[in-house]
């Protein structure tokens, strides 16, 4: 019964997940349904494999499961596209909202209308980028034929040995994580993109509100907008990869290790740059806290080291990744 599971699994995999339960109950109601009409002196094996090659394609059966044609991405990523969008959708709101909100309150100037048109018109264009980015990614794709999964590639005939195998429980990629890496990848890019200032220590300064000390130099960290922007690009295509793949594979592996050293690149380029730092943070720091100690010998140590410490972060996910690969490929 290994190939039934198995066909099972190659046609629910590509469905919505409210779907899966009902069609696979259903699938197994018709695979008994059609093997009762062979006769029992038949090898029950050999009568599988005549029942499952007579329903066809596993690909093209879900694609008649599904509720409705969508052609706009491809039938086979649509549902993958509609998730990502949502999840971009959620966070450029969700940042900008946060980004808004923090930077009206602790303005020394407040305009509502200002404000809120401001918000508008932020949330309207990060929408706007978000869908073009999403959609160009997964159009892409679908138009220049990219093999985005191991076993989507088309096929001029199909047979039973091209069935995937059921990955184990560890092989599969959870969807919760990478959605919340995605959203606060977004988060993080919208305010590194338009409110790197809010980056800051917030200290009460006994007169009933903040000391607003930025930790980073405004000016400095604006001209490394584009190199930010580009990491979040490759940190959302990362998660992107492994929604669509949903389990650890050799070829997933060597993607997400490719995208995480590049991103691991342009994070090294833009932190091995020492003038990105408030040179007035600590002195600002021990100024408003008395400390009677060297904080500044302190924090330039630790901004010294943050690239060390990111590449050391890079590393060990690169090697968990490529062990992942190995292990359930």
């Amino acid at each position: 019964m290994d190939l039934v599971e198995r066909y099972i699994y190659a046609v629910t995999k590509r469905l919505p997940e409210k779907q899966r339960g009902d069609i696979e109950k259903e699938l197994r109601s018709i695979i008994e349904d059609m093997m009762e009409q062979y006769k029992e002196t038949e090898p029950k094996d050999l009568i599988i494999q005549k029942v499952l090659l007579e329903l066809g394609d596993p690909v093209l059966l879900a694609d008649n499961y599904r509720e409705a044609k969508r052609y706009l991405i491809g039938p086979q990523y649509f549902d993958k596209y509609m998730l990502v969008l949502k999840i971009v959708f959620g966070a450029v709101f969700l940042g900008i909202s946060i980004s808004t909100v923090i930077g009206s309150i602790f303005s020394e100037q407040h305009k509502i209308m200002e404000a809120l048109a401001g918000y508008i018109g932020g949330l309207f264009s990060g929408l706007a980028q978000g869908f073009v980015w999403v959609t160009g990614i997964f159009a892409a794709a679908e138009y220049y034929g990219v093999k985005l999964m191991d076993d989507e590639a088309e096929k001029h005939s199909w047979c039973l040995s091209e069935l995937p195998q059921i990955p184990e429980k560890k092989a599969v990629i959870s969807k919760s994580e990478s959605i919340i890496s995605i959203m606060f990848s977004t988060i993080f890019a919208i305010i590194f993109w338009s409110a790197s200032q809010l980056i800051a220590a917030y200290i009460p300064n006994g007169q009933g509100g903040l000391a607003i000390i930025p930790v980073f130099d405004i000016s400095v960290i604006f001209g490394y907008r584009i190199l930010i922007l580009a990491t979040f690009i490759l940190s959302v295509l990362k998660e992107i990869l492994k929604l669509i793949y949903g389990k650890w594979t050799l070829r997933l592996s060597i993607l997400v290790t490719a995208l995480s050293l590049a991103s691991l690149a342009l994070t090294v380029a833009i932190l091995s740059n020492p003038n990105i730092w408030n040179d007035r943070f600590a002195a600002d720091i021990m100024l408003h806290l008395n400390l009677n100690y060297d904080f500044a010998s302190i924090w330039k140590m630790v901004t010294s080291k943050v690239a060390v410490l990111f590449v050391i972060a890079y590393t060990i996910e690169a090697i968990s990744v490529v062990y992942k690969g190995i292990k359930y490929k």
